[in-house]
């Protein structure tokens, strides 16, 4: 652990999947959150790092963690618009629903991932 933060956290965050990999075997919390609430998935998502999310999913990643504001990863993918990482969650059965602490519901009474989803499913 550097600075509060798991090795394995560190390693999906920069995209490193075969270290990612070593050590989801060699048994690291695959489900760890940082110092700020942030759990590893949502942390490979939001910075786009698709082959390493892929693999903590297959690893039993929590698909549906949140944060402290509420977020799960797909609401990260999104809102960072890493399309290829939101099409994975989705196929993998991230809620779709979910909604964050932040979140305000339009006139449609639209959620959290309407307009991300919109955008990502409209290109």
């Amino acid at each position: 652990m550097q600075d509060g933060i798991p090795t394995l956290m560190l390693a999906c965050a920069t995209g490193h999947e075969e270290v990612s990999k070593a050590l989801l075997a060699a048994g690291a919390d695959i489900n760890a959150k940082n110092w700020d609430g942030i759990p590893t998935l949502m942390l490979a998502c939001a910075t786009g790092h698709e082959e390493v999310s892929k693999a903590l999913l297959a690893a039993g990643a929590d698909i549906n963690a949140k944060n402290w504001f509420g977020n799960t990863a797909l609401i990260r993918a999104f809102t960072k618009g890493h399309e290829e990482v939101a099409k994975a969650l989705l196929a993998a059965g991230a809620e779709v629903n979910a909604e964050n602490k932040q979140s305000t519901r339009d006139h449609r009474d639209k959620g959290a991932v309407h307009l991300p989803s919109v955008r990502c499913t409209a290109r």
